[in-house]
C-alpha cells in the first residue's frame, strides 16, 4: 500500500483544527494499521478525527505507577531542570504562576531514557513511542538514543491535574517536534474525579469532552494541530497536593533540548 505522509498533506490541504469524529479502535488493530502504512489512518487524523485506542496499556500497571509516583512526588522536593547534559528525572508543580507556554495547574513528572527509574517508564512506553515515530514518517529509533547534546530527545511526561481546579488552557502542538499527540489515560472519571477533563473543539466552537468515553489503559491519539485543553478538575474542592485524587495522564514524544 502506498502511504501518504502528514508533510504531503500539509502541502496540499489546510489542517483541520477542529474535532471531526471520535473513533474507537482496539490497540492491535491500530498497531497493525500503522505497520501497514495505512494512508486512511493518516488522512483521518490529519482531517480531525480523534482516536480512542482501547486496551493499549495494562490497567493495574498504570494504577500502580500512578500510586508510587504520587508517593515519590510527596516525599521529594519538586524542582525544574533545563534539558541539558546531566538533566535528571524530576517532578515539578505548576500552580498557575510558573513558566509554561499556556496557563495551567498540574503536578508533572519528567522522565528521560538515558536515566534509570524504578518503574522502567520507557520500557512501558517504548513500543507506542516507536509506532508514533513510524506514523510521523520518521525512523523508529532516529531520536530514541539521542542525548541532550543533540537537538531533540524523547521524553515521557506524566501529569496529575489535581482536584481543586487542575487544568490546562486550550492549545495545540503545532510548534512541537512530535506531529501526533499520544495521551495515555491513567485515571477514571467518576472514581478519581467527577468534573472537568480533556476536551476538543468542534467546528461550531463547542467543547467535545472525552473522559466519559475512556478507561484506564486507553490511548488518545490526535494530530498536532487539534485544539484541546483540560477543563478544571473538581474546581469546588480545595486542592490538596498530597492527595492522589484527580486526573492522571501519560504523554511521550520528542522535545527540544537547550541546544535546539
Amino acid at each position: 500500500m502506498n502511504s501518504i505522509s502528514f508533510a504531503e498533506l500539509e502541502k496540499s490541504h489546510f489542517t483541520n483544527v477542529f474535532a471531526r469524529n471520535i473513533i474507537k479502535i482496539e490497540y492491535q488493530e491500530y498497531k497493525n494499521r500503522i505497520l501497514k502504512n495505512d494512508s486512511e489512518l493518516i488522512e483521518s487524523l490529519f482531517f480531525g478525527d480523534i482516536y480512542i485506542v482501547k486496551n493499549a496499556y495494562e490497567k493495574k500497571l498504570l494504577e500502580k505507577i500512578r500510586s508510587e509516583l504520587h508517593e515519590w512526588g510527596t516525599k521529594t522536593k519538586a524542582s525544574y531542570h533545563e534539558i541539558k547534559e546531566g538533566v535528571p528525572n524530576f517532578h515539578k508543580i505548576l500552580n498557575k504562576d510558573g513558566k509554561f507556554y499556556v496557563n495551567s495547574k498540574w503536578h508533572g513528572f519528567y522522565f528521560f531514557n538515558f536515566n534509570k527509574d524504578p518503574w522502567n517508564i520507557f520500557n512501558i512506553a517504548e513500543e507506542k513511542y516507536f509506532l508514533n515515530q513510524k506514523i510521523m514518517g520518521l525512523n523508529e529509533k532516529e531520536i530514541f538514543n539521542n542525548s541532550p547534546k543533540d537537538k531533540y530527545i524523547p521524553r515521557v511526561w506524566i501529569v496529575q491535574y489535581p482536584q481543586g481546579g487542575g487544568y490546562i488552557q486550550a492549545h495545540d502542538h503545532s510548534t512541537t517536534p512530535f506531529g501526533v499527540a499520544n495521551i495515555v489515560i491513567m485515571s477514571e472519571k467518576g472514581k478519581d474525579y467527577n468534573d472537568g477533563g480533556i476536551y476538543f473543539i468542534d467546528e461550531n466552537a463547542n467543547k467535545i469532552f472525552i473522559d466519559d468515553q475512556v478507561e484506564v489503559g486507553d490511548l488518545l491519539v490526535t494530530y498536532k494541530r487539534q485544539v484541546h485543553g483540560v477543563d478544571p478538575v473538581d474546581p469546588n474542592i480545595k486542592t490538596d497536593w498530597k492527595s492522589e485524587k484527580g486526573r492522571w495522564v501519560m504523554m511521550y514524544g520528542n522535545v527540544p533540548t537547550s541546544n535546539c
